[in-house]
């Protein structure tokens, strides 16, 4: 059995805004958009960026290698990084309206129709339009969390603020929340109760790492419980997608965060466990498989691990229900992060369910209707967008 996913619909799960004031580009900067990697020379002003070293090897990403293949598919050139950029570059015409064109014709080639949009700028923004389809929003609720945890002199005044900054939110039209816990205080969270979080409140403001921690898992657990009353769900940052300065990868893993969740008081709140949890992607479909209020996401994992991502969708696939499985691009600044995470997420899919069909494990009719659902199905009812 051989299928072809590639007439699909894709729903990007997780995405940023474009570089739209970059219509040209130079081939040191479109390799630059695809490091996550260190940054380790500065220039002139102090920032931060790439070695030259890091550079030339990002020509040897597997993510890059793959991308430059689908770009001289497109454009018809050699299959060189110089040779795609400069098609790109020709295709765009040095304009913002060039950008519009060029950014509209890759989501329409690979259907892509919805996208979950994180950014720290306001509902309705002109910037948010830069992404040429349906755009759901997620709240940045740690923005709000950390001024406020330098502003308020106790716990209740910040959780009551909190609270009101992220209903004023979904009031304006944002369909979920954004938050680190992983990178701000680890996965393995534990209960602590307001009334807990009010005797260490002081000693959080003043830096003390233990209180911090406490103060914010106080905090993560009445924000799940604002979650399901508001009927939203709670996007988490799992795994790694980049070492840079954060080598705390271990504490990233999503199923320390089992214990928290496993007496069942926030089975009501979805939760989306962004990035596979990679390099812990095992583990991420293991937390689907036991709490049936967690969904996995694929963003980033698509298509940074694009030539590998057929090995972890069929694994996942494997263990997690279908129905909690999405996929995403997050993109930064770069316009064919979406396109080829559509791209190399049908071809990965297509090899996966032939492969479970020839096997004799699932029905051709199974198979396709599992595809469709992973693909865009899961999310978009997710965010309300069919029943």
């Amino acid at each position: 059995m051989k299928f072809d996913f590639s007439q699909y619909n894709f729903y990007d799960n997780h995405t940023h805004v474009l570089d739209m004031d970059k219509p040209v580009v130079t081939v040191d900067q479109f390799l630059k958009s695809y490091n996550h990697g260190p940054m380790s020379s500065r220039d002139e002003d102090g920032a931060k960026f790439p070695s030259r070293k890091h550079l030339d090897t990002l020509r040897d990403l597997p993510m890059v290698l793959m991308l430059v293949h689908f770009m001289a598919e497109r454009f018809g050139c050699e299959e060189t990084v110089e040779a795609v950029v400069e098609a790109r570059n020709k295709a765009i015409g040095g304009t913002e309206e060039g950008i519009r064109k060029y950014v509209q014709s890759l989501y329409d080639e690979e259907h892509i129709v919805s996208s979950t949009l994180e950014s720290e700028l306001p509902m309705g923004h002109p910037l948010t339009a830069c992404i040429p389809n349906h755009v759901n929003r997620l709240f940045r609720f740690e923005d709000v969390y950390f001024d406020l945890l330098k502003k308020e002199n106790s716990f209740e005044t910040l959780l009551e603020k909190l609270e009101m900054s992220i209903t004023d939110a979904v009031s304006q039209g944002f369909m979920g929340i954004k938050g680190h816990i992983a990178e701000k205080c680890g996965m393995n969270a534990y209960l602590v109760t307001p009334d807990e979080a009010e005797k260490c409140f002081a000693k959080a403001k003043e830096g003390d790492r233990e209180a911090f921690r406490a103060v914010y898992y106080a905090m993560f657990d009445q924000i799940l419980y604002l979650c399901a009353e508001l009927d939203i769900s709670i996007h988490i940052h799992t795994g790694s997608t980049g070492m840079r300065g954060n080598t705390t990868v271990y504490s990233h893993d999503p199923v320390l965060l089992a214990p928290f969740l496993s007496d069942g008081r926030h089975e009501k709140t979805n939760i989306v466990m962004l990035h596979g949890g990679f390099p812990f992607t095992r583990n991420a479909a293991i937390m689907a498989y036991n709490f049936p209020n967690i969904y996995v996401d694929f963003s980033q994992t698509l298509p940074w691990q694009g030539l590998g991502f057929a090995a972890m969708l069929k694994e996942v696939m494997g263990q997690a229900p279908h129905s909690r499985i999405m996929l995403g691009s997050g993109q930064h600044g770069a316009f064919e992060g979406a396109w080829a995470a559509a791209k190399s997420s049908k071809i990965a899919m297509a090899k996966v369910m032939s492969e479970l069909v020839d096997d004799g494990l699932l029905s051709e009719k199974r198979a396709e209707e599992s595809a469709r659902m992973v693909l865009s199905e899961n999310a978009r009812r997710l965010y309300g967008e069919i029943e």
